[in-house]
């Protein structure tokens, strides 16, 4: 009879109350039998094979020797309780009805519940897992019915009007209650630590403290069983007392003594545990902030975690997550002030603690930009005095460029924004306006600040930007003097500048207003004159005994090529000053090697030749009949005519020669990558269909050769070096790459476009060319669809074989299908399907190639696999034509065995589905 109880709870096919209703019936009329049905419970739920008999249990000490003598000699089976559900939850409801809900009756006979105390203390202090797992499951399930006991007599205390004997007994009452929930609570605290049971007593657990908080903790200090918890590694578990920590602190539901009772004790032992935790298991990041924030804000103004800590949870503020994002903000704002303190010079510090985790840990700058938008929309830059005042502090630093940089990326960010949401109906428009009044009149001041330092100049004339002014103009604020105070910073670094980025996007600035602003034009003229002027008067100084001899000439002679390339790269309109430029290019040519140049310098010059021949040939094109609309430049000697052919060929050999050198300074490549680029172009097969005589001769070929060897170089000028901030590479780099791609986009006579899977192959990582990544790929998707399918091939053949990154592969192909469904196919969703039909079409065919060498490599089969995910977006008529692709392939009979159970297998993923 013993045995029946167990057997029925994990049968189910009695209810839990016919089965509660039998054993109180028994009980009532045999006490020991009854007790021994529920010892014999907790027994058979150890997995131990052991009939209990009644002389078997007597005092807590004869049960400790039961236990170590008799129960773990006995057989063993896996009775896998605690993986079904369903018997758990018939288990808790025995235990409520027999505990809870007949509480009083419990109170009055208790004697099953002593004996059966002594036996999960007895377990609890085996040192047989089985034992200590029951007896910690059990222990907790009778805390639970124990405190909801305890919280009925709480509700029923004895009034003024009860007899001393009603008093004495509620009094014992209450002693018995709290004295078994203590030696339970100690059960649970030494026998939780097992996976198994860990998250069912947890959850038991926290639900109890939830439901009974006064019980638990105001009167009882329960909270310490959950330090015990998190001193175990446990995802389920941990989530879960993250989320009865943030229900007892929430005010809204809980007391406020609560919830102060709850914030002490998490300051004491278990923060550090916590926040360990917290950063381990990132599914529970989202509550665990909850939880810091609600800590916070009852020590406003006060950092009361570690330092560490702080810094850590600091840093939240650039996660992806919006919502953690925000806790991270809060959690950062009250660590420095309090609710009622708004004076801005706590913004300031807010701003620079951000901006100093920013520059310390080197976050994305995506996520800069997305925690600014945030702080944006809580209207936390309410002025531009602040940013301003930064950006000035900064500026005098000598250490730091790069918090310097931050600050303006803060600025560009917060003025597109500010642009944007005056666009908004809905926005208040006074203060957007009064933000738009402040930024004009300090604006300039700041751009004069960062003339010093390029990068951080470069940056911050995105906002001077003439795609702004049509929108500032709407406005009807005073612009005159705003144009004055930029023009005059913009003119200045025109005049005096000496790096080529600076200054060729310093006069793209200024040519964005070609048509806005009425004394632009004459100030582009004026600034060309000055370029030539400067140009040939420094070459007059520059003669046989001094050239390659005074340093301060050449630097001087590189300045003028460097500002004129910068002006010539944006407009090859040079009028009446092509012959002069000509004459002292062509034969500066010839002076290089006695010039003593730097390598960048060089290259820089190269520029400046490959732009002359640009002219060149545009004078050519406006000379011809039909296009005396175009103002021929001026007359193009013959004998310079007859010399174009070779100066070009020339000019191309010394630049695909510098193809080799991969350990050039960024500068030099990018000069270098440009030049080659525009004479290819220069030098296409379309160029001759002009139908100039003299350009008829100029053309070059290009070989596959060199494509590799241009793809080899990007590479090594991308992903193969680090350069230092002050170098602003990644600016640099996008430019080489969208380069890159207006070659393959603007000319028409390439070999080939596969070399191109060496670079597209990186679009499998997160990087900053992400954009510049897809724009590559739409134009060679454009150029020629089924090349371009063997470039995503090779490219996911490069990542398995040559990274043996699996992982890799599969984050491509995902990002890939991403972008052919929104870049390639925007009008026409069956052009996407025939996309993916002929890359899968591509990858089986290399696959089967390579399966078919006698040794072929053990990751080529993987690849069956990770293409499996892309089948889905294949119709099922290319499927169809896939199988037949491979089952007839020449290859096929040349496989071993095993490559062929592959392919087998593979195969049958092609098939529709019920076949």
């Amino acid at each position: 009879m013993a045995s029946k109880l167990i057997s029925s709870l994990m049968e189910g096919e009695q209810s839990v109350e016919e089965l509660y209703g039998t054993w109180r019936t028994g009980y009532r009329s045999d006490t020991d039998q009854g007790t021994l049905e529920i010892l014999q419970l907790a027994l058979d739920l150890t997995g131990y094979c052991y009939e209990l008999q009644l002389e078997d249990v007597g005092n807590t000490a004869n049960l400790r020797e039961f236990v170590r003598l008799k129960l773990v000699k006995s057989a063993y089976h896996e009775t896998g309780v605690f993986s079904k559900m369903t018997t758990h939850k018939r288990i808790f409801q025995l235990l409520e009805l027999m505990i809870a809900r007949n509480h009083r009756e419990l109170l009055l006979d208790n004697i099953w519940l002593n004996y059966l105390v002594r036996m999960l203390i007895a377990f609890c202090e085996s040192n047989e897992d089985e034992c200590k797992m029951v007896g910690g499951y059990l222990s907790t399930l009778v805390l639970v019915n124990m405190t909801y006991v305890r919280s009925q007599l709480d509700n029923r205390r004895p009034s003024e009007d009860d007899d001393s004997s009603s008093v004495g007994d509620s009094e014992q009452h209450q002693r018995y209650v709290q004295k078994v929930s203590r030696m339970m609570l100690r059960n649970v605290e030494g026998s939780c630590g097992y996976n198994i049971t860990l998250p069912l007593i947890s959850e038991l657990v926290c639900r109890m403290l939830e439901t009974y908080p006064k019980e638990c903790i105001v009167e009882n200090c329960m909270l310490d069983v959950l330090t015990t918890f998190l001193q175990h590694r446990h995802c389920k578990m941990f989530q879960t007392v993250a989320v009865c920590l943030r229900n007892l602190l929430n005010t809204d539901v809980q007391e406020i003594e609560v919830a102060d009772r709850v914030a002490k004790y998490f300051l004491g032992s278990p923060e550090k545990r916590f926040t360990q935790s917290m950063f381990t298991y990132k599914s529970s990041e989202k509550v665990c902030m909850e939880v810091i924030v609600s800590i916070q804000r009852q020590n406003y103004g006060k950092a009361v975690f570690d330092e560490a800590v702080v810094e850590k949870l600091r840093q939240q503020m650039f996660h992806s997550d919006e919502v953690i994002r925000g806790y991270a903000i809060d959690f950062h704002v009250g660590t420095l002030c309090s609710p009622d303190e708004t004076d801005n010079g706590k913004n300031l510090e807010i701003l620079q603690h951000i901006l100093k985790l920013y520059v310390r840990y080197e976050h994305r700058t995506e996520s800069l930009s997305t925690l600014i938008a945030d702080l944006w929309q809580l209207e936390f830059f309410d002025d531009w005095q602040m940013v301003f005042n930064l950006l000035d502090e900064e500026s005098t630093r000598q250490d730091n460029h790069f918090m310097m940089y931050s600050v303006v990326h803060v600025i560009n960010q917060c003025f597109a924004l500010l642009m944007k949401d005056l666009e908004q109906p809905t926005s208040p428009h006074s203060r957007l306006l009064g933000l738009l009044k402040d930024f004009m009149q300090g604006y300039p001041t700041m751009l004069q600040k960062c003339t010093s330092y390029e990068h951080a100049y470069m940056m911050l004339l995105q906002s001077a930007e003439a795609s702004f002014h049509e929108r500032i103009k709407q406005y009807k604020v005073n612009i005159d003097q705003y144009y004055e105070d930029l023009f005059a910073v913009l003119e200045e670094v025109a005049h005096s500048g000496r790096n080529f980025y600076v200054l060729n996007k310093n006069l793209a600035v200024i040519r964005g207003y070609w048509n806005i602003i009425m004394d632009v034009e004459q100030m582009w003229s004026e600034l060309l004159q000055h370029y030539t002027d400067e140009l040939y008067e420094t070459r007059t100084k520059i003669n046989s005994r001094n050239i390659g001899k005074c340093r301060e000439l050449t630097e001087q002679y590189c300045d003028c090529i460097t500002r004129l390339t910068a002006f010539l790269e944006l407009d090859l309109d040079i009028k009446g000053h092509l012959s002069s430029l000509r004459n002292i290019v062509f034969n500066d040519c010839r002076l290089l090697e006695k010039m003593q140049l730097t390598s960048e310098q060089t290259s820089i010059f190269y520029r400046l030749y490959k732009c002359l021949f640009q002219i060149i040939v545009k004078a050519l094109h406006a000379e011809l009949p039909g296009n005396r609309s175009l103002d021929a430049i001026d007359a193009t000697p013959r004998k310079t005519r007859q010399h174009l052919n070779k100066r070009v060929l020339e000019l191309l050999r010394v630049l695909i020669k510098q193809l080799q050198k991969y350990d050039e300074s960024l500068d030099t490549s990018v000069h270098t990558f440009f030049s080659l680029c525009d004479m290819l172009l220069l030098t296409q097969e379309a160029t001759a269909d002009l139908g100039i005589v003299e350009l008829e001769f100029i053309t070059y070929t290009v070989e596959p050769t060199l494509l590799h060897r241009m793809v080899k170089f990007l590479l090594n000028y991308l992903f193969s070096k680090k350069y230092d901030w002050h170098e602003a590479p990644v600016l640099k780099q996008k430019q080489m790459l969208t380069k890159y791609a207006q070659l393959y986009d603007l000319h028409k006579s390439l070999p080939r476009i596969t070399d191109a899977h060496y670079i597209v192959v990186n679009f499998a990582i997160d990087t900053v060319f992400d954009k510049q990544l897809k724009d590559l790929m739409k134009i060679l998707h454009r150029a020629d669809p089924a090349q371009f399918c063997e470039v995503i091939a090779q490219a996911a053949f490069q990542l398995l074989q040559g990274y043996k990154s699996e992982a890799s592969v599969k984050s491509f192909f995902k990002k890939f299908q991403s972008f052919a469904l929104a870049r390639l196919t925007t009008d026409n969703k069956e052009e996407y399907y025939t996309v993916m039909a002929k890359v899968v079409e591509k990858i089986l065919n290399n696959l089967m190639h390579i399966l078919s060498d006698p040794e072929p490599t053990v990751e080529a089969k993987r690849m069956f696999k990770l293409v499996e995910p892309l089948l889905p977006d294949v119709p099922i008529e290319e499927r169809l034509a896939l199988e037949h692709l491979i089952m007839r392939h020449p290859e096929y009979d040349r496989l071993s065995d095993a490559n062929r159970r592959a392919v087998d297998r593979f195969v049958k993923h092609l098939k529709p589905q019920g076949e």
